[in-house]
């Protein structure tokens, strides 16, 4: 997760935090959310980034979950940004923001232990307490769901692998879960020397733009195969490609196929360029 030494990834006092997340929805989609009604979200994907640089492009994507009935758990597919290697990883514990505690819902781990997978499955409670992008999701899922307090549950899934038989394999087990939404916590590319790639000597915001067209357009038809191929053909530093590519998965599965952008930005920091989205995905 990109964090600008200057900005902490969000407020740490639960007034301010609140009060925070509450100005990026008038100022991001331009009202509050609604009261729970019939849409029917079924997944989203978010930036992973401090909320200083995506607060707004968050609150939209928000904003749509907000005003879809309360599912039985939010399933996070999150980065796993510290690993070089081909894991997922689990937490059986529960999670805590300033706006208080989130349960775990413990219940799915036991429905996606599988042995063709559990070579790349594990649990790992200190990876989890040295990662930000868990966090990052939280206080919004809270935020949108202060009636709702008590039931309110997650389940987060780091990620890291990009080996598709696991990807499939763990997909299978969620697509098999009922009265979930999915929010795939990534950005969409990353380009400069903040993330050593560099590839392009002349027009690097045309190529990089080029690149981030090709994976929107694989990611908003569901086509995991061609969003790994431009992944892999161009060795695309992405934290949370396998994420996205378990959440296609997972739909593909699950046969939704109705996808809608949002909102796509681009943030700069001298040479670096970071493309980030919010996608929604819903039923037929």
């Amino acid at each position: 997760m990109i964090i600008p030494k200057s900005s902490p990834v969000f407020e740490k006092d639960s007034g301010k935090l609140s009060s925070q997340i509450e100005g990026f929805f008038e100022t991001g989609p331009g009202d509050q959310p609604l009261e729970k009604r019939n849409k029917k979200i079924i997944a989203a994907i978010l930036p992973n980034l401090s909320y200083n640089i995506a607060g707004n492009s968050l609150a939209w994507a928000y904003k749509e979950i907000a005003e879809t009935p309360l599912p039985a758990t939010y399933i996070l597919l999150v980065p796993l940004e510290n690993s070089v290697s081909d894991k997922i990883v689990l937490s059986a514990n529960n999670l805590s923001t300033p706006l208080g505690i989130i349960r775990n819902n413990r219940n799915i781990m036991d429905r996606i232990k599988d042995p063709k997978i559990f070579n790349s499955l594990l649990i790992d409670e200190k990876v989890y307490s040295n990662e930000t992008s868990v966090a990052l999701q939280l206080p919004f899922i809270q935020y949108i769901n202060k009636k709702y307090s008590e039931p309110l549950k997650v389940f987060p899934i780091l990620s890291s692998t990009l080996d598709i038989n696991v990807i499939k394999g763990i997909a299978k087990k969620l697509s098999e879960i009922d009265n979930a939404v999915f929010l795939a916590s990534s950005n969409i590319l990353h380009y400069g020397t903040m993330f050593d790639y560099t590839p392009f000597r002349f027009n690097a915001k045309g190529a990089v733009d080029n690149l981030v067209n090709s994976l929107t357009e694989s990611i908003l038809s569901l086509n995991t195969e061609a969003f790994l191929k431009v992944v892999n053909e161009n060795k695309l530093p992405i934290a949370g490609a396998s994420s996205i590519a378990i959440l296609l998965e997972t739909l593909k599965l699950k046969k939704i196929t109705n996808s809608e952008l949002l909102l796509q930005e681009n943030y700069f920091e001298k040479d670096n360029i970071i493309s980030f989205a919010s996608i929604i995905y819903h039923e037929n």
